[in-house]
């Protein structure tokens, strides 16, 4: 397996989910977040990644600890503050739909601060790519953290995954944090809903996403959509790439996968739309596993053969 010859920081949230299908069976409690899940997937892919984080100090907050260290994390941007690490409570519909409770303000990862001997150490550090989201801006002190690292450090890369959370977000938010980024990843509900917050005026997915990237000087835009593929714009030109045919168990943290997927494949030096490709792979197979960090290999991703042809794009709202 070719390894990116980078780094990458993650800042964001780590949680626990408590995952549910059906009521009368008990819930396991599993580690995830979208920053951690991505800084798990890209370390197993070869690329070298670090989280900057904070954790409550409660058992919780001591438990996702030893799981870091578990994980073989780099722990030097991992805060430990008073406020309560986040439990989040994840229910599962007949059709494997998630929704999401127990995202309540005032948690952890609304605490995390930065020094400026992080900023040197990220410096020193030669990270090359930062990825982030917006629900760990909700608060002004995570928010100001973030705003430094970019404003004082130097990143090729800036990867935004959008990931909105109602009600934790704001046009403010979405606009500052497209703003910043080189690269912006959202499922077809953010987009939709991007289009009518920035009012962008897009009338179609492929209007939308070169609109959005000329405004905002952003160089790529990657849009989800679930068993419908992706669609992307690599600056130039519009594409699509469709998803692949998986038994569905489980979709929770399939976004997480796809986005390193991206990233590594980008960081090798591929195009978007090949790393797209790579990148559905990933969430497929995030899809037909029962963790949102099941152990694989590189190899048995491209075990997937059959894509689903749905013949033509979806219909713009």
């Amino acid at each position: 397996m070719e390894t990116p010859k980078t780094k990458a920081l993650g800042f964001g949230c780590v949680v626990w989910d408590e995952i549910s299908s059906d009521p009368q069976i008990p819930c396991t409690q599993n580690i995830g977040g979208t920053t951690l899940n991505v800084v798990v997937h890209l370390n197993g892919l070869g690329y070298q990644s670090t989280i900057f984080t904070a954790v409550g100090d409660d058992n919780l907050g001591s438990m996702t600890l030893k799981t870091l260290n578990g994980l073989g994390l780099a722990m030097d941007f991992v805060k430990t503050v008073p406020q309560p690490t986040c439990l989040v409570k994840v229910s599962l519909d007949s059709d494997k739909n998630p929704t999401f409770s127990g995202f309540e303000s005032g948690m952890s990862f609304d605490y995390i601060e930065t020094s400026n001997s992080d900023i040197n150490y990220i410096k020193n550090g030669a990270y090359n790519t930062l990825f982030f989201g917006t629900v760990e801006q909700r608060n002004d002190v995570s928010r100001s953290a973030l705003a430094k690292i970019i404003e004082e450090c130097a990143f090729e890369t800036i990867f935004l995954d959008l990931n909105l959370r109602e009600p934790f977000y704001s046009t403010e938010i979405i606009f500052n944090s497209l703003q910043k980024c080189t690269i912006a990843k959202m499922n077809w509900e953010e987009a939709v809903l991007t289009n009518e917050l920035l009012r962008i005026g897009a009338s179609s997915v492929d209007e939308f996403m070169s609109t959005i990237a000329s405004k905002l000087f952003i160089d790529s835009i990657v849009i989800t959509d679930a068993a419908n593929g992706a669609y992307y714009f690599d600056g130039h030109e519009t594409g699509r790439t469709t998803a692949f045919a998986v038994d569905l168990v489980d979709p929770v943290g399939a976004g997480d996968a796809f986005s390193a997927g991206l990233l590594y494949k980008l960081a090798m030096g591929e195009s978007l739309d090949k790393a797209c490709e790579f990148a559905c792979r990933m969430g497929a197979m995030i899809c037909s596993a029962v963790s949102t960090l099941p152990e694989y290999r590189v190899d048995q991703l491209y075990e997937f053969v059959d894509k689903l042809d749905l013949h033509k794009k979806r219909i713009w709202p």
